[in-house]
């Protein structure tokens, strides 16, 4: 879906789906300038198949460079030959276009995970080792389409305290980065220190943020996680709310000159 009612549906399905089965594992997928870097090629064909009456209009608006102003300056065309424009009224159905092959495709290869997308968020929802298996697929086939996964920015959350003791973990721990040494999962951030993983320049291993049942992540804009997480979430709302509020109060507060 699109606009807020999609989100809600997308987190309620999430939230509902890891409250049922407290073992499951929740990623969260993350592209570096997705919608700029998406395959124009892929929406005209997606176009031509399922909305071709649409084909002439996509051809008129994506079948060159946009011409991109910002402020005294233009966006050099060979900036501008690629991915679905910002403001532009098609932008996020036409990049969920450039996608539905991929999603399709992820979706039949893993069927034991269950795949929500909503624009460039994405998330897989499952057991462990199965949906460590879709994300790396995932992860493959953008970098096969010319995408960047921003892997610092992709995350993993789970409700089961236990599950860091099993065989299962290793799948998710192949895929993390340690956060926290004083973590409860640091058993599982010692095994990982003990392979042979790959470092960035810092010597951090490189891989996604394995949050554990005490911590959370937010899904479209919400909380999943902890109590304490999700109360934190909603008491962080609530405080700049109250400042919006007290800010605009303030404009009441004014004298009216006399004539």
């Amino acid at each position: 879906g699109v606009g807020s009612s999609g989100c809600t549906v997308l987190y309620n399905n999430v939230r509902h789906l890891m409250a049922e089965n407290p073992s499951f594992v929740c990623i969260e997928g993350d592209e570096s300038n997705a919608f700029q870097r998406a395959s124009r090629p892929e929406m005209r064909q997606r176009i031509i198949e399922h909305l071709p009456e649409c084909a002439r209009y996509f051809a008129a608006l994506y079948d060159h460079a946009a011409n991109l102003h910002y402020g005294s300056r233009r966006l050099p065309p060979n900036l501008s030959r690629n991915g679905s424009q910002q403001g532009c009224a098609w932008g996020m159905h036409l990049f969920a276009l450039s996608r539905l092959r991929m999603h399709r495709a992820l979706i039949d290869a893993h069927p034991d995970v269950h795949i929500f997308s909503e624009a460039d968020d994405i998330f897989f929802v499952g057991p462990p080792t199965a949906a460590a298996a879709a994300f790396r697929d995932w992860r493959q086939q953008v970098e096969a389409s010319h995408g960047v996964v921003n892997v610092g920015k992709c995350m993993a959350w789970t409700a089961d305290h236990d599950i860091h003791r099993s065989q299962e973990w290793d799948a998710i721990t192949a895929l993390h980065r340690p956060r926290d040494p004083d973590s409860p999962i640091r058993n599982a951030y010692q095994r990982l220190n003990d392979q042979n993983v790959a470092v960035d320049a810092d010597g951090v291993p490189v891989g996604i943020n394995v949050r554990g049942p005490h911590e959370g992540i937010r899904i479209v804009g919400h909380p999943l996680g902890s109590d304490d997480f999700c109360r934190a979430f909603y008491a962080d709302i609530a405080a700049k709310t109250e400042a919006l509020v007290a800010s605009l109060t303030k404009l009441t507060e004014y004298s009216t000159p006399k004539a």
